[in-house]
C-alpha cells in the first residue's frame, strides 16, 4: 500500500487529485462597485457586477474613497483635483495693481505668507490641479490696458511665475477659469474697447503653450466665477448689458459650447470665492448693486438652481477662491470703497456662514 494517501483516486493508484482555485465572489450586485461601496474584506474583495458578468478587485479600501479595478478594464475610483495649499495672485492693493502671489496651507488656520510674483502685475483670473498654477489674462493698468499672458507656477516650489503662453484674445479679469485635473479653461472677460466675450478657451496643464478655442458661453459676460469638477466646468453670474443670475457647464475633457445649468439666487456680477469638492460648486460674495455676502451653492450631479449656503464675514465683490475637498475659502475683495485682506473659510458640505482663517 505504499504510496496511497487519504485522496486517492483510485485504490492503492497513488495518483492525487488535482489542485481546483476557485474565485468566490465576495459581493453581488446589478450594478458596478462605487467608490463609496466599503468592502467588507478590504483590498482584495471581491464584487461581482450580475448584469455584466463582470468581476471587480478593490486595490485601495479607504472609507468611501475606494478604488476598484473591473476584469474587462473598467476602472472606479474618485480624480483627485484639490490640493492642500491656497494661493491667490496679483489684483488690486491700495490701489496700485500689484504681482504679488501669497499662499495658505488650507488645513491650518492662519494669515498668509509670500509666495513668489506673477510675470506682470495685473487683476487676473485663476484655476489649477493639484500641482500647477494658471493665471489667465487680466487687467494692466487700471481697466484700460489688458494682457493675454497666461502664467504658471508649480505648488511645491517657492517662487516667481513662469510665462505659459497667451490666451486667444487680451482680457480684463472677470474671465470664469475651471480645471478637471488635465485641462483648464478659462471663459468670458472683456477689455477696454470690446463688449463682455463668450469664447472659452482652453490649455493642457502639464504642457506649455498658447491656448485654443473650446467653445463658446451661452451668453457673453465678464466678471463670472469658475468652478472645477473632474467632468464639468461650471460658470456662475457675471456682467451681459447687467448683473445676471446664469449658471452654464461644459465638459471639460471635449470641446464644445456651454449648456444652461441653471440660476443663481440673484443677479450677481463680479462673483468670488469660488470653489468645489467635487459633488457642490460654491460662490462666495459678488455684487448687485453693491457688495454682498452671500454663499451660493449647487450640487454638480442634479443641476438646478442655486441655495443659499449662508453668508462670508465681510460683505465684498472679486474674492479669490481656493479649497481642498473639505474646506472652501475666500480671499481678499473689493468692500467699497476700500480693498480688503479677510481670508475666510467654511465647510462645503454643512450649509452655514463662514469663519474668519
Amino acid at each position: 500500500m505504499s504510496g496511497i494517501v487519504s485522496d486517492n483516486l483510485g485504490r492503492s493508484s497513488g495518483l492525487t487529485k488535482s489542485a481546483t482555485v476557485t474565485t468566490q465572489p465576495k459581493s453581488t450586485s446589478s450594478s458596478d462597485p462605487a467608490t463609496d461601496t466599503n468592502p467588507s474584506g478590504g483590498v482584495g474583495h471581491i464584487h461581482l457586477n450580475s448584469s455584466d458578468g463582470e468581476l471587480f478587485v478593490c486595490y485601495d479600501a479607504t472609507t468611501d474613497d475606494n478604488q476598484w479595478l473591473g476584469t474587462a478594464g473598467t476602472s472606479v475610483k474618485i480624480v483627485k483635483i484639490n490640493g492642500n495649499l491656497g494661493v491667490t495672485v496679483g489684483g488690486h492693493q491700495k490701489p496700485p495693481i500689484t504681482d504679488i502671489m501669497d499662499e495658505v496651507s488650507i488645513a491650518s488656520l492662519g494669515d498668509a505668507t509670500d509666495f513668489g510674483d506673477l510675470t506682470e502685475a495685473r487683476r487676473t483670473a485663476c484655476t489649477s490641479n493639484r500641482v500647477r498654477g494658471l493665471a489667465f489674462g487680466g487687467e494692466v493698468t487700471g481697466g484700460t490696458s489688458a494682457t493675454e499672458t497666461i502664467d504658471y507656477w508649480t505648488f511645491a516650489s517657492l517662487g516667481d511665475a513662469t510665462d505659459f503662453g497667451d490666451c486667444t484674445a487680451e482680457t480684463w479679469g472677470g474671465m470664469g477659469c475651471a480645471c478637471d485635473g488635465t485641462k483648464a479653461l478659462a471663459s468670458g472677460g472683456g477689455n477696454a474697447t470690446t463688449s463682455p466675450l463668450d469664447i472659452i478657451d482652453t490649455v493642457n496643464v502639464s504642457s506649455t503653450g498658447d491656448a485654443t478655442d473650446h467653445g463658446d458661453l451661452t451668453v457673453a459676460r465678464y466678471g463670472a466665477g469658475g468652478c472645477s469638477h473632474e467632468t464639468y466646468a461650471i460658470f456662475a453670474g457675471g456682467w451681459t448689458s447687467a448683473a445676471c443670475d446664469i449658471i452654464d457647464y461644459v465638459a471639460i475633457a471635449t470641446a464644445g459650447d456651454a449648456t444652461d445649468f441653471g440660476d443663481l439666487t440673484d443677479d450677481i456680477n463680479y462673483i468670488g470665492g469660488s470653489c468645489s469638492d467635487n459633488v457642490r460648486a460654491q460662490w462666495a460674495g459678488g455684487q448687485k448693486v453693491s457688495p454682498i455676502n452671500r454663499i451660493e451653492s449647487v450640487n454638480i450631479a442634479s443641476k438646478g438652481d442655486a441655495t443659499d449656503f449662508g453668508n462670508i464675514t465681510v460683505t465684498r465683490t472679486n474674492a479669490a477662491g481656493f479649497n481642498d475637498d473639505t474646506k472652501g475659502c475666500c480671499s481678499g475683495g473689493y468692500t467699497s470703497p476700500g480693498t480688503s485682506d479677510v481670508i475666510d473659510y467654511w465647510v462645503m458640505a454643512s450649509p452655514g456662514d463662514a469663519s474668519d482663517f
